[in-house]
């Protein structure tokens, strides 16, 4: 059985906002149900991120529903949104965090999917 994985969770960290929920439509994968288990049990959820960087990275990316391409473009996007110097310090940690759950999940995603 394949489960709807969504690659930023929890869900109501980013439904809290239209945009963090935006963003977080356009990240779902389907995977194997004990895969998707393993992940929620080995991976921490992916902080939202601030305010000007979730803006940023909704208006950068691009996901084309193949996550080899969508989570290297997201990851991309985070880490150009919060390298700019009008980023808060903590906004620019809570983008970095991101990416690295987002890092710990691609075995998983990809693994299951190709």
């Amino acid at each position: 059985m394949r489960d709807k994985h969504h690659l930023l969770s929890t869900r109501n960290a980013w439904n809290s906002t239209p945009v963090g929920k935006e963003l977080r439509s356009k990240y779902i994968y389907e995977i194997d149900r004990d895969t998707h288990q393993e992940l929620h049990r080995d991976t921490p959820a992916v902080p939202l991120l601030g305010h000007v960087a979730l803006f940023r990275v909704l208006n950068t990316v691009q996901p084309v529903r193949e996550p080899r391409h969508d989570i290297d473009d997201l990851l991309f996007a985070i880490d150009k949104a919060v390298m700019r110097t009008s980023v808060h310090p903590i906004e620019r940690d809570l983008g970095y965090l991101a990416m690295e759950v987002i890092e710990l999940q691609r075995p998983y995603i990809v693994d299951d999917i190709y």
